[in-house]
């Protein structure tokens, strides 16, 4: 013979919580904007290396939205040259290293090349592409400006 219970539960409901009323003081304060605290969607003006540091990777799989495929193999070295490049141009540029001067750069180089509409694999294999050109012909230059100088 079986013998079938039933849990009980009695409901009970929460007090409202007492709120209490503050007195009014008679004068108004002026509203002061807030500060707002930098997050991880807060990328304006910010220092490249400052960023990578607190995020703990690269500020390219940020542009590229590369947060779940960044450490494989497969996208590790484009990736990387990428970011090479980019610091290289803000370097030589000699221009803020901020992550709105990196993302100025990419987006000059992808409106170049205009590999924006593409998808991920083919954007980052014509970035790249346009990358290894653009070193061959500043190796080039470089070249011929120290042949000429002799």
């Amino acid at each position: 013979m079986e013998v079938f219970r039933e849990k009980v539960v009695e409901s009970v409901a929460p007090e409202p919580a007492q709120i209490e009323a503050k007195e009014p003081t008679g004068t108004i304060a002026p509203i002061q904007p807030e500060e707002k605290p930098m997050d991880d969607t807060d990328t304006t003006q910010s220092d490249v290396n400052l960023w990578e540091e607190e995020n703990k990777k690269k500020y390219v799989n940020e542009y590229f939205d590369t947060h779940n495929i960044y450490n494989e193999f497969e996208w590790k070295m484009p990736i990387s040259k990428v970011d090479k490049y980019v610091k290289s141009q803000i370097e030589r540029k000699e221009l803020a290293n901020t992550t709105e001067n990196y993302k100025e750069i990419l987006q000059s180089l992808e409106s170049v090349i205009e590999s924006s509409n593409l998808n991920f694999q083919k954007r980052l294999n014509k970035i790249v592409g346009y990358i290894n050109i653009l070193e061959k012909l500043y190796t080039a230059k470089k070249s011929k400006d120290d042949f000429l100088a002799q």
